[in-house]
């Protein structure tokens, strides 16, 4: 029996029961499967992308995977009903638990940029959804040869009632398989910063050396630099409901700045140290650069 499932049955569903205020074990939430997805849009021209994914995402989750087909025609897409489209798995019971124990304990740390689980992927009946922007993290996939890294979505389905309870019920599991390492440390962004820069450094040059270190990947990921001590021109424009676009000063030197995502995570009282990677931008004619931001943090808070 999977460590996690054994757990489950001896400990977090007693937990659960008090914590949540439950009369009776049986409506105690459990996770009830996790499917895996992976889109292959190219797959219309090269069938053979497909039974990659397939293979791929068999060996990742300990299951034979099936293709997911169109079930409509899309003419503005070129899709026809019955076409390939990726590869997906339903994991349940013992293989599933097995699966999340790699995912939470191998795969998740060796993410980059891991910003942490977003609380917004809840869907209000219990599911729980993330997505993995580089399949190449879990160990069962040989990165040499891998022709593309590909984006993976994963659902986390629950008998949960609400999103408080699916929250509990994972917050349990995920602590049991790595209480040694961390409580809540899933749910909170990690960036790994290469160097820290002043914003006077950020120039064409910079952007010239920075590029010569292309293409980026997963075996040569994107450096990320930091900038302590910023201050925002003035408040944060939303754009989209969940992207930020602002204009950063330290002294008397500044800098133009997305932060994609920003407005879905909560933003510090400034000043701030910000990690971001460097972005090329053309407006009329005018090359310049800006910042790409990964992450922001109170100054007065650094360590």
């Amino acid at each position: 029996m999977s460590r996690l499932l054994e757990e489950y049955n001896n400990q977090i569903k007693q937990e659960l029961k008090s914590k949540l205020g439950l009369k009776n074990i049986f409506e105690v939430p459990k996770i009830k499967k996790i499917i895996l997805n992976i889109g292959v849009g190219e797959g219309k021209e090269d069938s053979k992308l497909i039974d990659k994914a397939l293979e791929d995402l068999t060996l990742i989750s300990g299951q034979k995977a099936v293709k997911t087909i169109s079930k409509k025609a899309i003419s503005g897409f070129k899709i026809r009903a019955g076409m390939p489209l990726g590869a997906k798995v339903t994991l349940r019971n013992k293989i599933m638990y097995e699966f999340l124990d790699r995912l939470v304990n191998i795969a998740i740390p060796r993410i980059r940029d891991f910003r942490g689980l977003n609380m917004k992927s809840f869907d209000g009946n219990g599911n729980f959804s993330m997505g993995i922007k580089e399949h190449v993290i879990f160990p069962e996939i040989n990165f040499d040869k891998v022709e593309k890294p590909r984006g993976m979505d994963i659902t986390i389905c629950t008998s949960a009632k609400n999103n408080n309870q699916a929250l509990e019920l994972l917050k349990k599991n995920l602590q049991t398989v790595v209480s040694s390492q961390i409580n809540s440390s899933l749910f909170a962004p990690k960036i790994e910063v290469d160097c820290s820069c002043e914003l006077n450094e950020l120039n064409i040059e910079l952007l010239d050396h920075y590029r010569k270190l292309e293409p980026f990947g997963f075996d040569n990921p994107e450096p990320v630099l930091v900038c302590s001590n910023v201050n925002p021109t003035s408040e944060p424009r939303i754009l989209k409901e969940k992207h930020l676009r602002m204009t950063l000063r330290k002294g008397k030197y500044t800098c133009d700045a997305i932060y994609f995502g920003g407005a879905e995570y909560p933003i510090p009282n400034p000043p701030w140290d910000v990690a971001f990677s460097i972005l090329r931008n053309d407006f009329r004619g005018r090359v310049s650069i800006q910042m790409n931001v990964k992450a922001i943090r109170s100054s007065n808070n650094s360590t």
